[in-house]
Formats: structure tokens, C-alpha cells, sequence
């Protein structure tokens, strides 16, 4: 008998966390039976139509609390999962509220009231995405046997099928000779854009071949968030970094773009778990990336990719530069980070790991 499973999500959007899941649900086939609770509209409820999930849309109040209620019971769904930190109070209370047991997945780090400290120890399980993340939610006072670290994983043969060598490069237009460096990720303050930007000017200015992508969206409203994309688009547009600088938004095709750089480069100031990194190692992408949170557990320095320290723009440059005029070296890295991947980080480890914690929860 399969699983029956009720993910709640809380953003309509498809980022980390989402993608993360859909990759999960994937590899879960054969087992599970998910229902996902999420906004009706937007990008994650069209990728769940897509791949023919069940998805009940998120109500609030206790009118939508009933209706939510009433329909995992028509379900018979045996456990709640909350797939994010922000939505463990809601999955929490659902399931109390069917007599159920609720987990929570936790992909952030970040400093916790007293409240949802609380809150959060009253769950069945915590599954914290890195070490990182396990370590700093024991350390503000969670029980350690309520955590457990799973990593997410990737599926690199899927990612290397939607690969259209060449194509990202040509829509960019640019001339063969060039050299592509990119950051991909949300637009914002502690994903480092500005420290990339800050990187491409030094480089700029020792290689008139190397180019420039920022792909991700702005999801925030707040002021600083918009001054801060502002600020990026002001950077690029001057003397150092005029027409080398590509600004593409949020894209679909993310495994083209990775396959077409010359290097991926993350610049965080701070990272749970890079689910872009695992993906640019699983297609053979040499990385430079900032050692915080979790990164350290994903890339293996000097074998896979180099770790630099954080917020220091400088030293970025240096790791890159020192890649980008080694070729042999790059060759070298290439086909290390698939290996690294789908030894440490593939979805199947992933989803026996879930499956194994499902059924100590479940008592089976």
C-alpha cells in the first residue's frame, strides 16, 4: 500500500524548495501517494498539473482550515509534511487537527522566536537540508533527536536530457571566443549578485572575452530589495561592465544555460544548500562558491569546484581567474562533480532517506 503524504506549500512560485520537492515526488513513484497544498495559481500549481499531482489550493481561516480537513480525509492522507519552515505551524495544526502526525522541512537558517521554537518541538520530525542547517537549529535549543539532516538530490540524467547545447549562448549572441561566467538565483542581498558584479569588473578589466549572466527574479517588495536590483542594473550599465553584463530573469532552462557556461559562480553571503550548485556539478560545471552554510558540504574543494571566503569580492575574482585561465584544469573538474553527485546527492538516496524517516514516524 502506498504512502499517502499532504505537502504544504505557501508561495505560488517554483524556486528551491519547490523544485526540490517535484524531484522528491519523482523519484517516490512507486510509494507514495501525494496530495500538495498550495496557492491555486501561479507556476507551482501549474507544475503540478503538469505531472498529474493532486493538488488541493491553500484556504485560510477556519472555514478554509475545514474544507483543507474535509479533503485529506476523503484522501485518507496518513502524515503531514510542511516543505518549508514557514509552513510548519500551518502543517502542524492540520494534522492535530485530523489527528495526524506533521513534519517539517527546513531550508533555511535563521534566528527563531521563542514562539516558534516552540511550535517547531511539538513536530514528529525536522528534516534539515545540510548539516549546516541541523547544527544551528540545535544550537538555538531544538532536541537533537528531532532532527535529522537529509539532504536534497538531484536527478542528473533528467537534467542532462533538457540540455540544448549551444542554444543560451546564441540567444545572447555572443561570438564564439567568448567566455561565459554565471550566477543564477533569486535576486537578493544575501544571494551576493552585487559581489558578482563587484568580481565581473576585475575580470572585465584582465579579458575582453568574458561575459556575464544574472538569471533570477526579484520576489521581494520590500524597498531595499528594489534598491538593491536597481543597484545591480546601475553597476552593469557602467564603464567597466557596459554590453558585457546579460540580465535574463527567471528562467525554465536552467540545465541550457549551466551546460553553456565556462563557469558557475555563487556568491552567497548565506546558503542553506545550493540546489543550483548540486545541478551545475551534476552537469560538469566547474564552481566557485562562497564557504557558508551548508556549501561545504556540497563541493569538494579543489576536486570539484574551489570555496572561497565569503563577501570578499576580490578573492571571488582571484578563484575565478585562476579557473578561467587554466583550461586543463577546468577539464580536469568536469566530469569530478557528476560522479560527486550521484555518489552523495541523487535523488534515490534522497527519497529512501524520506521513505525510512516516513515509516519511523508512521510506526510501520
Amino acid at each position: 500500500m502506498k504512502c499517502r503524504v499532504a505537502y504544504v506549500c505557501e508561495f505560488p512560485t517554483l524556486l528551491g524548495g519547490e523544485h526540490s520537492m517535484l524531484a522528491f515526488l519523482k523519484g517516490s513513484r512507486e510509494w507514495l501517494e501525494p496530495t500538495v497544498i498550495a496557492p491555486a495559481t501561479g507556476r507551482l500549481a501549474e507544475a503540478l498539473a503538469a505531472r498529474g499531482i493532486d493538488h488541493l489550493p491553500w484556504w485560510g481561516g477556519e472555514e478554509g482550515q475545514a474544507t483543507l480537513a474535509s479533503g485529506l480525509r476523503e484522501r485518507r492522507v496518513e502524515l503531514v509534511h510542511a516543505n518549508s519552515l514557514m509552513t510548519a505551524d500551518r502543517a502542524r495544526r492540520l494534522g492535530k487537527r485530523l489527528g495526524l502526525p506533521a513534519i517539517a522541512h527546513v531550508r533555511d537558517i535563521m534566528r527563531l522566536s521563542d514562539g516558534r521554537k516552540g511550535r517547531l518541538a511539538k513536530l514528529d520530525a525536522i528534516i534539515a537540508v545540510s548539516k549546516a542547517v541541523a547544527s544551528d537549529l540545535i544550537a538555538q535549543g531544538l532536541p537533537g533527536d528531532l532532527v535529522k539532516t537529509i539532504h536534497n538530490g538531484v536527478d542528473g540524467a533528467s537534467l542532462r536530457s533538457q540540455v540544448v547545447p549551444g542554444r543560451f549562448r546564441a540567444e545572447l549572441g555572443l561570438p564564439p571566443e567568448s567566455r561565459l561566467l554565471g550566477c543564477i538565483g533569486q535576486v537578493a542581498l544575501r544571494k551576493g549578485q552585487d559581489l558578482f558584479l563587484e568580481m565581473a569588473e576585475s575580470l572585465a578589466d584582465r579579458d575582453g572575452t568574458i561575459h556575464f549572466v544574472l538569471a533570477g527574479a526579484r520576489y521581494s517588495s520590500k524597498e531595499e530589495s528594489r534598491q538593491f536590483e536597481e543597484g545591480l542594473h546601475e553597476k552593469a550599465t557602467g564603464s567597466r561592465l557596459r554590453g558585457r553584463v546579460h540580465f535574463v530573469g527567471y528562467r525554465t532552462d536552467v540545465p541550457s544555460i549551466l551546460n553553456d557556461l565556462d563557469l558557475l559562480v555563487i556568491p552567497s553571503r548565506q546558503e542553506p544548500l545550493s540546489r543550483v550548485l548540486l545541478e551545475g556539478l551534476a552537469l560538469g560545471v566547474p564552481v566557485v562558491a562562497t564557504n557558508v552554510g551548508g556549501m561545504e558540504e556540497l563541493l569538494d574543494h579543489g576536486r570539484t569546484g574551489l570555496l572561497v571566503a565569503p563577501d570578499d569580492a576580490a578573492t571571488l575574482a582571484e578563484a575565478a581567474w585562476e579557473l578561467l585561465r587554466d583550461e586543463p584544469r577546468r577539464r580536469e573538474l568536469r566530469p569530478m562533480g557528476p560522479r560527486w553527485v550521484s555518489e552523495r546527492f541523487s535523488v534515490e538516496r534522497q527519497t529512501q532517506a524520506i521513505r525510512s524517516l516516513y515509516e519511523d514516524v508512521l510506526g510501520r
